[in-house]
């Protein structure tokens, strides 16, 4: 989605593994990058008061991209609070022209133990070419 000031947005539909201890009700921090670099600025996802990144749940939010930003090529994660997460995949949807990138079902499990900083994990897209038409809402939306 473009605002009035020529920002683009992207949604971003993360996906929680439906395994014993996957959720977390830590702090997930997220960079989307393209190929040559370019990445966002580092984004803390979720909200205030509300269970994020549950077992089996996918959730969508949005990522303001800089202008100068190309096709998405990978995401880098860290898992800040919280003990562990285990992330399922990620579908990264650009609403101008509708294509979708995904790193499709692969479970990575991240965890904040390590110190302050937690574990950073870069896990790359690839185009979707099943799903180039108009997104779909995941189970549970969230902004």
């Amino acid at each position: 989605m473009r605002s009035t000031a020529g920002e683009l947005w992207f949604f971003l539909d993360i996906s929680t593994g439906d395994a014993d201890h996957a959720g977390t009700a830590g702090e997930v921090r997220l960079r989307l990058c393209d190929a040559e670099g370019v990445c966002t600025v580092e984004q803390v996802l979720g909200q205030a008061n509300h269970d994020h990144f549950e077992r089996g749940r996918t959730e969508r939010h949005f990522v303001r991209v800089p202008p100068e930003f190309a096709a998405p090529d990978h995401i880098r994660l860290r898992l800040t609070s919280g003990g562990r997460w285990l992330l399922h995949s990620v579908r990264v949807i650009t609403p101008d022209d509708r294509s979708s990138y995904t790193s499709g079902p692969r479970d990575v499990w991240l965890t904040s133990d390590t110190g302050d900083d937690g574990d950073e994990a870069t896990v790359r897209l690839m185009l979707d070419t099943q799903h180039a038409a108009a997104p779909t809402p995941p189970r549970h939306a969230r902004a």
